[in-house]
């Protein structure tokens, strides 16, 4: 089987880093497929692209310039007449491009893997080419969650299939001291240490995260480390430099924003809490990482959170935008251990059950079979 998995970029994101994983766990189980990863851009120093290259997964780039760029669907045309692909997944942007490029392609799976909830994935004249493409060229939308398949059918009006995420954890690195992993990244071992990973950018809003640091402070010092860049050009990222800039002296200096990293276990393990404040979601993979490594989570109840962590079970949810629930919540972690653990343990027994990159390509290995027979 030919299977061609397309991704916008090689930058730092959940969509990008599964369509990557799941190359390498689709080459391990089944070693006698070829398995191909298209970029419409060239590469770019990255996590991702260093887990690409150490996949054994063919990379194809198509050059693509900022902006649309009509030379790349000719591209994609080229590239895929040439491999002739049993199966084409898209994830992202990068379906936009594919579209045109496999009108051709008459026996071809298409599957789209919709990242993130449908009404927040793409805009304009680029919604209503997804609605064609789903309704009439035979592309295949898949949910990651409950709340992402109902957010499909809300926008297109149609039912898709489910595969849930999925990543593999480190179980070696479980077993390392937490002191000494503080100690290893220059992170104080004499006060809690609260970690976000994501994307810099209004959805993610890193902004209510300060505030309710901030909130939290007056009653509790700790570290914020906030892990990740800002791939849009730079104006959010500034935005929180000036804000962090803005805090009086002794939340300030407490305050890390470290940008892209390529040791996100390590400091996940290095760390009390895992928070993310985002306005919207799909399923991210940070969370199920945190949930993996059994660090307590607290998380904004939006998109496909809520399938994941059920309150007051495998971590604390609050309302998106509201800074005092979110403060309130993180201090309620990190002043109760037993809860705390109790949390933590329940997370990481529900990843174990349901969130194994192995059950994620199972599914959708599984999904081409059934499409392939059905063609």
């Amino acid at each position: 089987m030919k299977i061609v998995q397309i991704i916008p970029s090689f930058n730092v994101g959940g969509g990008e880093l599964l369509a990557v994983r799941l190359c390498t766990e689709i080459l391990r189980q089944q070693p006698t497929f070829e398995v191909y990863l298209v970029s419409l851009y060239d590469p770019t120093p990255s996590v991702v692209y260093d887990e690409a290259l150490a996949s054994g997964v063919k990379i194809v780039t198509l050059g693509k310039k900022k902006g649309f760029d009509p030379k790349t669907f000719l591209r994609m045309y080229k590239t895929l007449r040439s491999i002739k692909p049993d199966v084409i997944h898209t994830h992202l942007a990068g379906l936009r491009y594919a579209i045109p490029a496999t009108a051709f392609l008459k026996r071809t799976v298409k599957v789209h893997t919709v990242h993130n909830m449908a009404a927040h994935e793409t805009s304009g004249l680029m919604l209503h080419l997804h609605k064609f493409a789903f309704r009439h060229l035979g592309w295949q939308p898949v949910a990651l969650s409950n709340e992402v398949k109902k957010s499909i059918r809300n926008v297109y009006g149609l039912d898709s299939p489910i595969v849930m995420n999925g990543i593999r954890v480190n179980d070696m690195l479980k077993k390392e001291s937490k002191i000494q992993l503080k100690r290893t990244h220059n992170i104080s071992a004499d006060i809690p240490a609260i970690i976000s990973i994501g994307r810099l950018c209004e959805q993610k809003n890193q902004t209510l995260l300060l505030d309710a640091f901030s909130i939290l402070f007056l009653e509790l010092e700790c570290t914020l480390l906030i892990v990740g860049e800002d791939a849009m050009g730079g104006k959010y990222q500034i935005a929180l430099q000036n804000k962090i800039q803005s805090l009086p002296e002794v939340i300030r200096k407490n305050v890390c924003l470290l940008g892209p990293r390529k040791d996100v276990p390590e400091l996940l393990m290095a760390s009390d809490v895992f928070v993310l404040s985002s306005d919207w979601e799909g399923v991210p993979l940070t969370l199920l990482e945190a949930m993996g490594f059994g660090i307590p989570v607290v998380c904004t109840s939006v998109g496909g959170i809520p399938d994941v962590v059920d309150h007051g079970n495998e971590g604390l949810l609050v309302p998106k935008g509201d800074k005092n629930a979110l403060a309130h919540a993180i201090l309620d972690i990190l002043q109760n251990d037993e809860r705390a653990s109790c949390l933590a343990k329940k997370a990481r027994y529900k990843f174990e059950q349901f969130y194994s990159i192995e059950g994620t390509a199972k599914g959708y290995f599984e999904m081409y079979q059934e499409y392939l027979t059905e063609g």
